[in-house]
C-alpha cells in the first residue's frame, strides 16, 4: 500500500534504495611498523653523512624495510599502497630507485654505524664470529654480473643465483655480509670476506667459527699468517689414523655442563 499523497515511483525508488547494501569505506593503518621506525632511528644509520641527505634517506629506508617485513612485494607495488602506512612517504615513485644509488655510495659508512651501535646496544662478543654462506636464486632470462649458475643450497640447480657470505655474533645478529658471484665455492669466500671486513671495520683478534665447507689449505694458511684464531668443523672420515684413534678413545673426556670434551695440542703445518 502507498500512503496517501505519496508518488508511486518515488516510493518504489526509496524501497530499492533500502535494499542496496550500505557501502562502508575502511582504511587499515599498520601501527606495528612504529617499532621498525624506532629501531632505525636508534641505530643512527646516517651518522656522518651529509645532513642534506638524512631526512630523505631515512624516510625511504623506513618505507622499504617496513613494507618488506609486512608484505614482500616490488617497491613500485608498495609505493601504490603507501597510504596504508602511518608515516607517509613524500617522494616521487621514480625517486625510490634513485635513492638506491645513494645507499650504495654510503654503504660502508652505514655498515660501520650499525656495527658500532650494536657494540653499544647489545651484549655482543665482538671477538667471536660465526661464519657461513647461503645462496639466493633468481628466475631470470639473463645471466650477468653476480647472477651465475652454481651449487644451490635451495636445490634450484637450474636457476641463476648469488652467494651471500655472512658472519653473525653470539646473539645471531650479523657483523657483516658480502655478496659474491653465484658460482663461488664455499671454500673461496672466507678470505675475501675477512679482507673486506678488516678494511671496513678495522677488526682484529677475531676467533672464526665455521663448518667443514671452509676447510682448505689456503684458508688455514691465511688465518694463521694473519693471526686469526679459528674453530673449524672437520669430517672424521678424512682424518688420519692418529687423529681418529684419539677421538674414538673413550679415555680423557671431561664433562663441561651437558657436554663431554677433550683436547690436545698439535703442531700446525700451515
Amino acid at each position: 500500500m502507498v500512503p496517501v499523497g505519496e508518488d508511486k515511483i518515488e516510493v518504489k525508488t526509496k524501497f530499492f534504495q533500502l535494499l542496496n547494501p550500505t557501502s562502508v569505506e575502511t582504511n587499515v593503518k599498520n601501527v606495528g611498523i612504529e617499532l621498525i621506525y624506532k629501531v632505525i632511528k636508534e641505530l643512527d644509520l646516517f651518522k656522518g653523512l651529509p645532513k642534506t641527505k638524512h631526512k630523505s634517506l631515512e624516510e625511504v629506508l623506513e618505507f622499504i624495510v617496513a613494507t618488506r617485513i609486512i608484505q614482500p612485494r616490488s617497491y613500485i607495488c608498495q609505493y601504490k599502497n603507501k597510504n596504508d602506512f602511518l608515516h607517509k612517504i613524500d617522494i616521487k615513485k621514480s625517486s625510490i630507485y634513485n635513492y638506491f644509488d645513494t645507499f650504495l655510495e654510503y654503504k660502508n659508512a652505514i655498515l660501520v654505524n650499525i656495527y658500532n651501535k650494536m657494540q653499544e646496544l647489545t651484549t655482543r662478543n665482538a671477538k667471536l664470529m660465526h661464519f657461513d654462506n647461503t645462496t639466493v636464486y633468481f628466475q631470470s632470462f639473463s645471466r650477468d654480473g653476480l647472477k651465475q649458475r652454481g651449487f644451490s643450497k635451495d636445490g634450484k640447480h637450474d636457476e641463476d643465483q648469488i652467494v651471500v657470505a655472512m658472519a653473525v655474533d653470539n646473539n645471531g645478529i650479523p657483523f657483516h655480509y658480502k655478496v659474491l658471484k653465484g658460482n663461488t665455492a664455499d671454500s673461496k669466500t672466507l678470505v675475501k670476506f675477512l679482507i673486506e671486513m678488516q678494511r671496513i671495520y678495522k677488526t682484529k683478534d677475531i676467533i672464526i667459527v665455521a663448518d667443514k665447507g671452509i676447510i682448505q689449505n689456503a684458508n688455514l694458511r691465511y688465518l694463521e699468517q694473519k693471526g686469526y684464531k679459528y674453530i673449524l668443523q672437520k669430517r672424521i672420515d678424512i682424518l688420519g689414523k692418529e687423529d681418529k684413534a684419539f677421538i674414538v678413545n673413550e679415555q680423557g673426556f671431561v664433562q663441561e655442563n651437558e657436554y663431554f670434551t677433550k683436547s690436545r695440542f698439535v703442531e700446525s703445518i700451515w
